[in-house]
């Protein structure tokens, strides 16, 4: 438990700055019950513990099966054997399956320091391949018993008669199914293709297509630089990248001013398998996939490589209301072009969600900090109506900003700190207390009072 200390520290600078001098009375009033700590910490700040603490993933896996699946238990060795070196992705996709960031698990063997049982290895990969695929997750069948005699034939009976009736059903559908995923496909020539769609929650399969598509037109027209926001958003939209409670029009703003500049000659393709959607409350969808991007960053000189998981809500006119890159799985940085993108200043357009992820950065004006999200919303609809592209975020949610407790209303975002400077002396001519802020998750406050006015600090 040596690592205690340093692990509930990270924790707060992440999250409580202002309680990091209190780390040791607070270890002092749990010692001998750090699990419980470490439980308290991760519910009231929503920390995913796998950040935090290192654990053997053969360890935490064969813990999660044992919890979650004890009928394939076994294949915990073998499961961590396939995924060596891509371990996030494997706690990604049980995470998924089981809808848990299984810290009680991760703090369980923290503190045990062994696993919660016996691994076995050299389990068949049929087995493992059971595990892992979601949409697969309903068709596992028990072992056939013996003594089957009169039992099986009444079963053979019944699964023949529906195997008739599907197919029929099937048959009728298949010419539409397989026109509109043709006219997808050549719509959309720089997307992927997936073939992988969960429908089973929807009630009807043309809906599932229809909120594919819808997508796939939106990075079509956004890698074309034909994007038009009002085609895809709804006219209030709870979250677009970083900005919350926002609009088409905010959205085309920033598009057209911000991103297309930053962001050059990209593509995003949705990876294969990775696409599922299913109805939400209120007849609502939600989209869930891989997106694999690239791009060439003007203000870095590098080309970007990303893959990162993305969740999409649509409403009942498969208008989008939710846009957000909720994980980074991958992101790289390069001075040579991989392949299909090329330096260029031409004004095409890559994949938006770089900007949202929180291991890049952007820049904002600082207009006001409420205690309150309404406050946020009504100063935010304030500024808009003015004319202004804005926003709002909460503080603490980036390492660079002061980590109060407070939601930030901005002006922006602006992609290039030279943007900035140029969009804060002017702001400041007449809203002399409003300055320019780095957002990011690296520890350094970048403050902007103006063009050539920036004080740079270490937090």
């Amino acid at each position: 438990m040596a690592d205690i200390k340093k692990i509930i520290e990270r924790v707060y600078q992440d999250f409580n700055p202002d309680k990091i001098s209190n780390v040791p009375d607070i270890l002092e009033k749990y010692q001998g019950n750090e699990a419980e700590l470490l439980l308290k910490l991760s519910q009231k700040y929503d920390v995913r513990l796998e950040n935090y603490i290192t654990v053997d993933c053969l360890n935490l896996v064969t813990a999660i099966l044992n919890k979650y699946d004890r009928e394939n238990a076994l294949t915990a060795a073998t499961l961590a054997d396939a995924y060596k070196g891509r371990e996030k992705d494997l706690l990604f996709s049980l995470g998924k399956k089981y809808n848990s960031n299984f810290n009680d698990l991760i703090i369980a063997i923290f503190v045990t320091g062994s696993p919660l049982t016996e691994p076995v290895r050299n389990i068949p990969p049929a087995v493992i391949e059971n595990i892992t695929a979601d949409s697969r997750e309903n068709q596992r069948t028990e072992e056939p018993s013996t003594g089957r005699s009169s039992k099986s034939l009444i079963y053979i009976i019944v699964a023949i008669a529906f195997i008739i009736i599907v197919a029929i059903i099937l048959f009728a559908g298949g010419v539409f199914k397989s026109g509109n995923k043709a006219e997808s496909q050549a719509k959309n020539p720089n997307v992927a293709v997936d073939e992988h769609i969960e429908n089973k929650d929807l009630g009807e399969d043309v809906l599932a297509p229809k909120v594919r598509a819808t997508i796939y037109d939106y990075y079509s027209d956004l890698t074309a630089g034909t994007f038009n926001a009002a085609n895809y958003f709804a006219d209030q939209v709870e979250r677009f990248i970083t900005m919350l409670n926002t609009t088409p029009q905010t959205i085309n703003s920033y598009i057209n001013t911000s991103y297309y500049k930053e962001f050059v000659n990209g593509k995003s393709e949705i990876e294969d398998g990775s696409f599922v959607v299913t109805k939400e409350a209120g007849g609502r969808y939600s989209a869930e996939y891989i997106e694999n991007g690239s791009c060439y960053r003007t203000s870095l000189h590098k080309y970007q490589h990303t893959r990162a998981h993305v969740r999409v809500i649509l409403n009942p006119d498969f208008k989008i209301v939710f846009f957000q890159q909720d994980k980074l799985l991958e992101n790289e940085y390069s001075t040579s072009p991989p392949a299909n993108v090329s330096k260029s200043t031409s004004q095409t357009a890559s994949n938006q969600t770089e900007v949202q992820n929180n291991s890049g950065s952007f820049y904002i004006i600082s207009a006001a900090a409420v205690n309150t999200e309404s406050q946020a919303k009504a100063k935010s609809s304030e500024l808009r109506s003015a004319g202004n592209s804005t926003g709002y975020l909460w503080i603490p949610d980036y390492a660079s900003l002061s980590g109060a407790k407070l939601y930030c209303v901005y002006i922006g975002p602006f992609s290039t700190q030279n943007d900035c400077e140029i969009a804060t002396e002017n702001y400041r001519k007449t809203h002399p207390e409003a300055y320019g802020l780095l957002v990011s998750q690296d520890r350094k406050r970048v403050q902007i009072n103006g063009i050539g006015k920036v004080v740079t600090t270490r937090r």
